[in-house]
Parts: structure tokens; C-alpha cells; sequence
């Protein structure tokens, strides 16, 4: 059974590619980056907030 973020992935997967947006993997490298927020949040509180998501993103590979 899928976790709750699976679950999330697939759906936001699915958005995407509905609205025109080609979902891929490249050679599982990060190659660019999309942040969900709930419905209310404004742009301005997520770009005050710490940014530990990017912290090491791009850094390269692993």
C-alpha cells in the first residue's frame, strides 16, 4: 500500500501532466524543484521560512 506522500506525488504527478507539464526522471538527478502549499498560504510566509528543503538540493549528486 502506498504511503500518504506516494499518494501525494501521484496526484501532483497527474496535475501536472494534465496541465501540459512533462513529469520525468533524469538519470534521478534534481533538475528542478516544485513546493505545494495548502490552499490560504500566502507567497510571502513561504519565502520568510527557512529553506532546509534546498539546502543541499543542487549540491549534486550523492
Amino acid at each position: 500500500m502506498a504511503n500518504p506522500e506516494q499518494v501525494a506525488r501521484q496526484e501532483i504527478d497527474r496535475l501536472l501532466q494534465a496541465a501540459g507539464w512533462a513529469v520525468q526522471d533524469v538519470d534521478g538527478r534534481t533538475c528542478g524543484l516544485i513546493e505545494a502549499k495548502r490552499r490560504g498560504a500566502t507567497l510571502s510566509a513561504t519565502r520568510a521560512a527557512p529553506d532546509n528543503t534546498t539546502a543541499d538540493l543542487f549540491d549534486g549528486p550523492t
